[in-house]
């Protein structure tokens, strides 16, 4: 896989086509320009999507690493599958934010973990999971510096139909 496309279906919001995209994006990476086999790992750099925050932007939007590894690599009848495991860590730098107007910063940790089922034969992901909880720190602004703290449990499993 070189590069990832979503063209969003006739009648549906640009939202939801947002929401959509930034769901299969998380789930889909690169492989890297050298040869890679078992036991072998690669990391890959995503910005985060800070313009999907409501009023929000950020002058640099922070960066998540993931870390891929190839765990096992199958051969059934004409297919190869490359299962790797995967791991995204969140910036662990704060992230500068204009929110309204007013200039706030953003901490995040915590981390997603899981697995990806690639099929070299399909050129796709055939399955996929991760799951992982993302705290959010925000000071400054309307908030102050006391700030508001959240919370996010994600998990999203990607399959590919028949």
């Amino acid at each position: 896989m070189v590069r990832t496309n979503f063209a969003a279906a006739p009648g549906v919001p640009p939202e939801m086509t947002a929401q959509m995209a930034a769901g299969v994006k998380t789930m889909t990476f690169a492989f890297p320009e050298q040869p890679v086999g078992q036991g072998d790992s690669w990391t890959v750099a995503t910005e985060l999507p800070m313009g999907q925050l409501p009023g929000a932007s950020a002058s640099r939007p922070g960066t998540a690493l993931t870390t891929l590894t190839v765990k096992e690599i199958r051969i059934a009848g004409g297919d190869t599958t490359v299962v790797l495991d995967v791991k995204t860590t969140f910036p662990p730098d704060p992230i500068q934010l204009d929110v309204a107007g007013q200039r706030a910063t953003l901490r995040l940790t915590g981390t997603m973990a899981g697995s990806q089922q690639y099929s070299l034969t399909r050129g796709t992901v055939v399955e996929g999971t991760l799951k992982g909880t993302m705290k959010m720190n925000i000071t400054g602004g309307a908030l102050g510096q006391q700030g508001m703290d959240m919370s996010s449990d994600a998990e999203t499993t990607l399959r590919l139909s028949p």
